[in-house]
């Protein structure tokens, strides 16, 4: 097949569900347009994606809501290079950040893992939200034998969660407990992936570099992935927490 043809078949490939996706995204990113979906996004002016990694969240943020300036903090070296006029990607340290009472929203997906004494940054992004701004947590929570498939398989992956998750985590309760005591009120709070969505993550990691088990798994992923968000939050997994921050009702 040639570099033509193999183009075309990814390009028509994408709109299909047969497209593989990365299945982690895919889940947190089911479990943060729903909960976007919850919120006032109408009556925002601006939000922060607090750890914006290239910055694929602040674009679809951009994209879906035009009348916001979207703002992203990042160490990230390789920022996305075209956006839409409402989106600014910026190199910040979220620990150094001293935005006051600027943003209606900030979300924080991922992030806190790999920062050592994170606290200082949840407490910058309180600083950096309006009186009842809202704030967006989710988190994973690494705790041994929660693999279904032997460990065996994913001995690589750990090797680089052992370098990269050097921040402090927090249980569900922990990180409920930690943003009240810095000013929040907890709207919402949940485990997030519980079996469904781990074996769903695990199988498309099991499948890395075997492309056309990538594309038959697709659809089955994709549907478990749905059902993961969809059913009763499970007792234990990854940690997303929805808050407010406390003020004065306007």
């Amino acid at each position: 097949m040639t570099a033509t043809a193999k183009t075309l078949a990814k390009h028509i490939l994408r709109r299909t569900p047969l497209y593989p996706v990365h299945i982690g995204n895919y889940i947190r990113g089911l479990h943060f347009w729903r909960e976007v979906s919850r919120l006032p996004v109408d009556d925002f002016k601006s939000v922060l994606d607090a750890g914006c990694g290239s910055g694929h969240y602040a674009l679809e943020f951009a994209r879906r809501y035009p009348h916001l300036n979207i703002v992203g903090y990042d160490l990230q070296a390789h920022f996305i290079k075209q956006g839409p006029p409402n989106l600014h990607l910026k190199h910040r340290d979220l620990l150094s950040m001293d935005d006051e009472e600027v943003y209606d929203f900030v979300y924080c997906i991922d992030v806190l893992e790999h920062i050592p004494e994170n606290r200082r940054g949840i407490s910058n992004i309180h600083r950096a939200l309006k009186p009842r701004g809202y704030f967006y947590l989710h988190m994973p929570y690494d705790y041994p034998g929660k693999r279904i498939f032997p460990e065996r398989f994913f001995h690589a992956f750990e090797a680089w969660v052992r370098s990269e998750h050097v921040g402090e985590q927090y249980t569900l309760k922990e990180a409920c407990h930690l943003l009240t005591e810095e000013g929040f009120q907890i709207l919402r709070s949940r485990h997030t992936f519980g079996f469904v969505g781990e074996l769903a993550w695990e199988l498309d990691r099991l499948t890395e570099g075997r492309v056309y088990l990538k594309v038959l798994l697709a659809p089955l992923l994709r549907a478990m992935a749905q059902m993961a968000v969809r059913i009763p939050a499970p007792k234990f997994g990854n940690v997303l927490v929805v808050a407010r921050k406390n003020g004065p009702e306007t």
